[in-house]
C-alpha cells in the first residue's frame, strides 16, 4: 500500500528532515513540500490530494489548525510543532498523531504506522472481504469478513472457521490478522484469532464461540483481551454499590 505524502512547514530544516524520513520509509512517496501554507493549499485540496500531510501548527498567513479544516476528508494529518499546548486542538481535528520537534525517526515511524494501520483497516471494512488461496480445484477462495467466527493455526496453515464451512489456506495468523479490522478481531492465543461477532460468552477464562468451540485465552494475551472486551460490557450502576 503506497501512501502519497506532503510536507508543509515554514522551517526549511524541518522540511528537509521530514523529507529524508519519508525517503527512507517503505510505503511512503513524497508528493510535494512547501514552506508557505497559502501556496500549498491548491496542492492539498485539488483533484489529487495527498493521502497524508505532515503539517506544522504555527505558520504565518494560515495556521496548520486552520488549514487542516480545509483538507479533504480522506486526507490524514500528522501535526508537527514545537509546542505541546496545541495537542488537544490537534486531536479534536481527528489528527492521526501529533509530533513534537525535534522529531526522531523512531517517533516519525510510529506515527506513520498508525496511519498505515488505519488505512488498512478501512480498506478491509470497505470491501468486506478478501481472497485466499484454497485447494487445487478452487485456486482462490473469497472470504467474507463478517462471517468469520475464529481463525486457528494448523502447523503451516490456518483454518478460517465460518458458520457452515472451514477454509484451509497457506498463511500465518500474523499475515491474516494484518488484513482484519483491529476493532473486530483479536489474537487471544498463539494459535487463535477470534472475531467479536463470533464470540458468545466468556466462561472461566475460556471463550465460547458461535459454533460452540471453546478457546482458552493465553496468559500473554489476557491484558489485550480485557481492553478489547471491557468497553462493550454493560453493567448496572446498582452493582457498583455492592
Amino acid at each position: 500500500m503506497n501512501i502519497t505524502t506532503y510536507i508543509l512547514d515554514d522551517e526549511e530544516h524541518a522540511v528537509e528532515t521530514l523529507s529524508d524520513y519519508v525517503a527512507k520509509t517503505d510505503g511512503l512517496t513524497l508528493a510535494g513540500c512547501s514552506t508557505d501554507p497559502v501556496r500549498a493549499l491548491p496542492d492539498l485540496t485539488g483533484e489529487n490530494p495527498p493521502d497524508l500531510v505532515f503539517l506544522d501548527v504555527g505558520m504565518p498567513g494560515m495556521s496548520g489548525l486552520e488549514l487542516a479544516g480545509l483538507l479533504p476528508k480522506q486526507t490524514q494529518v500528522i501535526f508537527v510543532t514545537s509546542f505541546r499546548e496545541f495537542g488537544v486542538e490537534a486531536f479534536a481535528l481527528s489528527a492521526a498523531d501529533y509530533l513534537l520537534k525535534p522529531i526522531s525517526y523512531a517517533r516519525f515511524f510510529q506515527a506513520v504506522q498508525k496511519v498505515k494501520d488505519k488505512r488498512e483497516e478501512s480498506v478491509v471494512k470497505e470491501r468486506g472481504c478478501f481472497f485466499v488461496k484454497g485447494d487445487v480445484k478452487e485456486k482462490y477462495r473469497k472470504v467474507f469478513v463478517e462471517e468469520i467466527i475464529y481463525i486457528a493455526a494448523a502447523q503451516n496453515y490456518i483454518e478460517i472457521m465460518m458458520p457452515d464451512e472451514r477454509i484451509v489456506t497457506y498463511l500465518t495468523l500474523a499475515e491474516v490478522l494484518a488484513e482484519l479490522p483491529a476493532s473486530e478481531f483479536l489474537q487471544v492465543h498463539r494459535s487463535f484469532i477470534i472475531s467479536r461477532k463470533g464470540l458468545v460468552a466468556v466462561e472461566n477464562g475460556q471463550l465460547r464461540m458461535k459454533n460452540n468451540q471453546l478457546i482458552a485465552i493465553g496468559k500473554t494475551y489476557q491484558e489485550a483481551f480485557s481492553k478489547w472486551f471491557d468497553p462493550n460490557v454493560l453493567i448496572s450502576k446498582r452493582l457498583k454499590h455492592h
